[in-house]
């Protein structure tokens, strides 16, 4: 049986680094960067309350394509692809 090599996508995210407090620097497979401010998404509370804890959002890190925090919180790289194609956290609206 022959092993496939894991696919990466171009929304596939490879490294992520936070350079100031709620803003994301990412790297994607595909060689495209971006930055984002995810605040917008951290004020939906929920899940994403205990991001607005900069300590605890400063803890990201990769997996398994996207970024993940403490907790199993997550954001699909899709979207963070999006939002840094935009240079901002967009709407349902203005999505293609």
């Amino acid at each position: 049986m022959k092993i496939m090599p894991a696919i990466a996508y171009p929304q596939t995210i490879v490294k992520a680094e936070v350079p100031r407090p709620f803003y994301l620097k990412l790297w994607f497979a595909d060689g495209f960067t971006g930055e984002v401010d995810v605040s917008p998404i951290l004020q939906r509370g929920g899940v994403f309350t205990p991001l607005s804890d900069p300590q605890i959002f400063s803890e990201v890190r990769v997996e398994y394509g996207t970024v993940v925090w403490p907790g199993d919180v997550d954001l699909s790289p899709e979207s963070l692809r999006a939002y840094c194609e935009a240079g901002h956290v967009i709407s349902l609206q203005e999505s293609p």
